[in-house]
């Protein structure tokens, strides 16, 4: 079991968060931590709040409920972890260990068997880069359709990277198509929390990164 203080704790002068990064870790925490919580920080005046404007009081309590959605799911999980010793948050490698550049992957994780998510890590952009290992096929949490340029080779070869629209308060989260059924339920219920929201912005963008990118920030092979 794992879980952070949302939003970092220490701060030195110079160096301090930022809304758009307690936003983010928001994010991230919902899907990634067994418990949901933040901390004011040791230097409190100079770190965002949750309470600071009313857009994140409300993006706290989103995520808070996302969270809370996914208990079931965690639960399921924890019976499993305590038979396997497998965690519940899992990096790329524990189930595709024979592909290198899952191995590689450090800005995305794995709920449990089924769920993959890649929560933004970097500042000021609203899309993120995923990575989808080969040997299945995965499908858009929010939209339930089939991601683009599926990896068709055996298990132990590469998958493939996208490019994923993820402006804030929606972070880009896959499922594999046969999963299991507490896996099922529990995107289910992200797609509820999503029309309490009003569903996901219009015209999301989920395709193939830009081969130029790609070899740029040295995502080949």
């Amino acid at each position: 079991l794992s879980h952070s203080d949302i939003g970092g704790y220490t701060a030195t002068p110079g160096r301090h968060r930022t809304r758009e990064l307690l936003m983010r870790w928001m994010e991230l925490s919902a899907l990634s931590d067994v418990v949901f919580r933040t901390h004011q920080g040791n230097r409190p005046l100079h770190n965002a709040q949750p309470w600071d404007t009313p857009e994140l009081l409300d993006h706290l309590r989103d995520f808070a409920r996302l969270h809370r959605a996914l208990a079931p799911y965690r639960a399921e999980l924890m019976r499993e972890s305590s038979l396997t010793g497998m965690p519940l948050t899992r990096p790329l490698f524990m189930h595709y260990p024979h592909d290198v550049v899952a191995s590689r992957v450090a800005t995305q994780f794995l709920v449990g068997r089924d769920i993959l998510a890649a929560p933004v890590m970097d500042r000021k952009t609203s899309r993120v880069h995923v990575y989808l290992p080969p040997g299945d096929t995965w499908l858009d949490v929010w939209t339930t359709q089939q991601a683009p340029a599926q990896p068709t080779g055996p298990r132990h070869g590469h998958g493939v990277w996208l490019t994923v629209d993820a402006p804030m308060g929606w972070p880009a989260v896959f499922i594999r198509a046969d999963a299991g059924k507490s896996a099922t339920r529990a995107a289910a219920a992200m797609r509820e929390w999503a029309a309490e929201r009003g569903g996901l912005p219009p015209h999301r963008h989920v395709a193939p990164m830009d081969p130029v990118e790609k070899l740029v920030l040295g995502l080949y092979g």
